[in-house]
Formats: C-alpha cells, sequence, structure tokens
C-alpha cells in the first residue's frame, strides 16, 4: 500500500502547533515545535503547488528553420511552387478529401515549368475547390 506522504504534512504541522501550545512559556519546546510547524506547513504549501502546477513543457531543441510565409513562396519564383502545391494538397487532406493523393514528381515539373498566370490560375483553382468543399 503506498502511502501518501503529502497529507501527512498538514498532520504533521497541526501537532507540532498543538505542542507548541502545549508547551506555554517553556521556550526550549515552543521555540522549536513552532519551527518544526511552519517547516511542515510551508512543506504542505509546496506539496499542494507541485500538484496544481501545469506539467513543463519541454523546450524545443536545437533551432529551427523559420516556416516561410505564402506570400514569401509566391515571391520566390516558380522554385516554391512545389511548397505551395504541397501546401494547398495538405490543407485539402485535412478538410473532406485525407485520402488525396500527393503531386507525382511529372506534376510538380510540370507546374514548376508553368508560366506565372497559368500557375496563378491553377492556384485559384484549387483555393475555390477548397472554399467549396469547407
Amino acid at each position: 500500500m503506498r502511502v501518501p506522504y503529502g497529507a501527512l504534512f498538514p498532520v504533521v504541522a497541526v501537532l507540532f502547533v498543538a505542542l507548541a501550545v502545549w508547551a506555554g512559556p517553556n521556550y526550549a519546546v515552543a521555540v522549536p515545535a513552532t519551527v518544526a510547524a511552519v517547516a511542515a506547513a510551508g512543506a504542505t504549501a509546496f506539496e499542494v503547488y507541485l500538484r496544481a502546477a501545469p506539467p513543463a513543457r519541454d523546450a524545443p531543441s536545437g533551432r529551427r528553420r523559420p516556416v516561410p510565409s505564402v506570400r514569401e513562396l509566391f515571391v520566390a519564383g516558380p522554385a516554391s511552387r512545389t511548397e505551395i502545391v504541397g501546401l494547398l494538397d495538405r490543407i485539402d487532406r485535412e478538410g473532406d478529401h485525407p485520402d488525396r493523393p500527393r503531386a507525382t514528381p511529372r506534376e510538380l515539373r510540370s507546374i514548376v515549368g508553368m508560366s506565372d498566370d497559368e500557375f496563378l490560375r491553377l492556384v485559384r483553382a484549387r483555393l475555390d475547390e477548397l472554399e467549396a468543399n469547407s
């Protein structure tokens, strides 16, 4: 059987307070009993704090690569088009189409080779599709 030691601190504090009151003017007993009662009360408060405090989250290790904004991806030009399409696919998979396949390397090469107007039409069509399904 496991004894909850945290529950013993309030009992010990009350016992030492009772001993300090019983000792009266006998300072040789009253002062150490009072110190022990205050220590037990502090231990009780600390135990309550530990139980009530949210668990500490681990700090991320190392430096993380900053995630570019969508605006930065569009400004970066054709090289970032695969990331834009991947982002749209990921949004679609997290929504109504979890079985949506990833773009094939051949499709990605054709997307990178599109003119800016063609690519913007493709993105607008995908966004319209996402909005219609949400």
